[in-house]
């Protein structure tokens, strides 16, 4: 008898850890596997979905019917709930931190079914940053049946919180397994004309004030040591505005609009350097051998810092500023191979767990 498995996602860094396991379980002939899109991100996921043949069985369209997160929790509840009782699936499978990740596993808790959470373990312990992603978390990692967690570190944070142990196991994160498929697909131009470095911020809790003082120690940065400044924009109106007219008198800060995946790693590839607030580019950086200094506080992924690769530069214009110019004076050992995040063989065992446990 087959296993009847439904992924649940709703935007782009869900899918981008998830498809390697679709792809695994997908090989697998007493396996049924079913595709549930939210729709929190559209144009942005395109490009995997023709890449690696995923097929969508169900797009929920959320942002058409919603405009905030109290919206979007009610309706994606509803709409899945029908889903579920349609497909009636052995397990449901969730990835990250998001809105569809916490309404994909209480939906389906309450419909007794067992949940696959991907990603598990990930914390802060301070429910407002990442807000609203810390609760989302803890949330999920007590209803799952199976917690896949990417380090020995997220496995002891749930056995803190008293999630048992035979419902925990450590595979390594699935970033480093889809960054390795989609290198097989672009081809990564070694040369360069102009030096850039990326930058990408967010999140909610990062004020307008804060915003602007740092796109102000950025610009002072790139134009000191002559390397462009590409910031890839974000639909967030929060930010979005604040950065185009900040831009348009400055001749070294370039606008990049929202760019496929397959795009961006290539972009990020070529790269001196990325300036995020995001968790899931903070994890690229090891694969991508790639500096990432990263704009929060807190990070819910400690284990990143212990590489080379990764520094946590807070949101203070100085630290940031006294951070870039140590980098750029020192510069990055190209030869570092070690990645805390995984091996690349992730999805494997994942995949392996499935189909093997009840």
């Amino acid at each position: 008898m087959k296993k009847n498995f439904l992924f649940v996602f709703g935007t782009r860094p869900e899918l981008i850890k998830i498809f390697p396991v679709y792809l695994a379980l997908k090989k697998k002939r007493n396996a049924k596997v079913s595709v549930c899109f939210t729709g929190q991100h559209k144009s942005l996921i395109l490009d995997i979905i023709k890449e690696f043949k995923i097929k969508i069985d169900y797009n929920l369209n959320s942002l058409k019917y919603c405009k905030n997160l109290n919206e979007l929790i009610s309706f994606q509840t509803i709409k899945l709930k029908k889903v579920i009782e349609k497909i009636n699936p052995n397990i449901i499978i969730v990835q990250g931190d998001t809105v569809t990740t916490f309404v994909g596993a209480i939906t389906g808790f309450l419909l007794k079914k067992k949940i696959a959470y991907i990603e598990a373990g990930l914390r802060t312990y301070d429910k407002f940053s990442p807000f609203p992603e810390e609760i989302f978390r803890q949330n999920v990692s007590r209803i799952a049946d199976f917690n896949f967690c990417p380090t020995i570190k997220n496995k002891k944070n749930l056995l803190k919180e008293n999630i048992n142990n035979k419902n925990i196991y450590v595979t390594g994160n699935t970033i480093v397994d889809a960054i390795n498929l989609i290198k097989k697909k672009i081809n990564i131009k070694k040369k360069i004309n102009d030096k850039y470095f990326l930058v990408t911020l967010h999140r909610r809790e990062l004020s307008k004030t804060k915003l602007m003082k740092i796109l102000d120690t950025l610009n002072e940065y790139s134009k000191k040591y002559k390397i462009n400044c590409f910031y890839i924009l974000h639909e967030n109106p929060n930010f979005k505005q604040n950065v185009v007219n900040f831009s348009n008198s400055k001749k070294n800060f370039k606008l990049i609009k929202p760019m496929n995946y397959l795009n961006f790693i290539n972009l990020a590839s070529r790269s001196e350097f990325i300036f995020t607030d995001s968790g899931g580019i903070s994890e690229e950086g090891p694969s991508l051998k790639k500096k990432i200094f990263i704009a929060r506080e807190k990070t819910e992924r400690p284990e990143l810092l212990s590489s080379y690769y990764v520094n946590l530069v807070g949101t203070n214009p100085k630290n940031i500023l006294r951070n870039l110019i140590y980098f750029q004076n020192r510069k990055l050992k190209k030869n570092i191979n070690f990645n805390p995040v995984g091996d690349g063989k992730s999805a494997r065992r994942i995949c392996n767990i499935l189909m093997e446990k009840n």
